[in-house]
């Protein structure tokens, strides 16, 4: 396996695979992709092999990690387990091998039934249109194959990298427009208003995945956040020992210089399961300057006055910056008045 670029940093990390019959041309659109590189002596795909690609969508760092499935068929036992967890699939055929394209229907039922994401975003690839005068397959019967199953389609060359990289854009583009439609809806379902000062305030609480395997994910949720609430179990002393993990990755991760933090230890009606006593997770929150409350999500403990706390400290903050900012202006019209009256005494 080979990888480039890990230690640039990234907002998203988007598993894609490639699938389809051995000698399309898969690791050489891999190789054209990740390295802009083309070998004419490129082996077989013995398993699996993966490189990963950076680049940039609507302001947000995406990491592509493109897998290359074996085609032959004595590896295909191996292969699907890899189709877990992609966000999307490029199925590749040759142009001038028929068979390969007959074999597409296989690698799609394959995909479908395979990958646990019931979004993936799939695209089909006609490879080696270079090779016009040994075509095999019309162009209108993949396109219509296509069509029929609600796949992308492209022809590319991984020879000449004509619409190699058109052909992941589509991908990866595709595949943020769907998870950005998704966080907007969880958004829409997660708004609270309440009133502060005669102010109506619009509260927008994002839940992040705490899944190590979605925290490629999640970062680019806090930018833009005026508060956030550090969450652990009272019953699960594992969840407090990540909290320095979170608030480091919240003041790294943030915008915002000023974001508002808050510290919660959930589930406080299961006191006879307690595995963090209350004066422990004080401490911490005293030495990270965390207003700290115990919550219980099930009875409702404590959960309205955690928020409100949060929001009342956002507003006061806001709050002291414009009174800086009118005292700031108005000093600076005394300045200028000074000035002007200055100018009239000597003119």
């Amino acid at each position: 396996m080979s990888n480039s670029n890990n230690s640039v940093k990234y907002d998203y990390l988007f598993k894609i695979v490639l699938a389809g019959d051995s000698g399309v041309g898969k690791s050489s659109i891999l190789l054209r992709y990740c390295s802009d590189e083309f070998n004419l002596e490129q082996k077989m795909t013995i398993g699996i092999e993966f490189r990963s690609h950076d680049i940039e969508i609507e302001n947000s760092k995406i990491k592509a990690q493109v897998w290359d499935t074996a085609g032959n068929e004595r590896f295909r036992a191996v292969t699907p387990v890899y189709y877990r967890g992609a966000y999307g699939a490029i199925l590749v055929y040759d142009i001038t091998n028929h068979n390969t394209f007959q074999s597409l229907q296989y690698w799609l039922e394959e995909i479908r039934s395979r990958s646990n994401n019931p979004d993936v975003v799939l695209m089909l690839i006609g490879n080696k249109c270079d090779l016009k005068k040994l075509r095999a397959v019309p162009t209108d019967e993949a396109r219509r194959f296509a069509e029929e199953n609600g796949l992308s389609f492209l022809e590319t060359s991984a020879l000449d990298s004509t619409n190699v990289k058109l052909a992941f854009q589509i991908v990866l583009e595709k595949i943020f427009m769907n998870m950005k439609e998704k966080r907007e809806l969880e958004i829409d379902q997660n708004i609270e208003l309440t009133h502060i000062e005669n102010s109506k305030i619009k509260a927008q609480v994002w839940d992040t995945a705490g899944n190590e395997r979605f925290r490629a994910v999640t970062p680019v949720y806090y930018r833009g956040a005026y508060g956030a609430i550090l969450v652990y179990d009272i019953t699960n002393h594992n969840t407090f020992q990540s909290l320095q993990y979170w608030l480091e990755e919240i003041k790294s991760r943030s915008n915002n210089p000023d974001v508002v933090l808050m510290l919660i230890g959930n589930k406080c009606d299961l006191k006879k399961l307690r595995a963090v006593p209350t004066d422990e997770a004080r401490r911490f929150a005293e030495e990270n300057g965390l207003p700290f409350l115990e919550t219980s999500a099930l009875d409702s403990t404590n959960v309205k006055l955690a928020f409100q706390i949060v929001l009342e400290k956002i507003f006061m903050n806001m709050k002291e910056k414009r009174e800086l900012e009118i005292d700031q202006n108005i000093e600076l019209i005394r300045v200028n008045q000074r000035e002007e009256e200055g100018r009239k005494k000597c003119c």
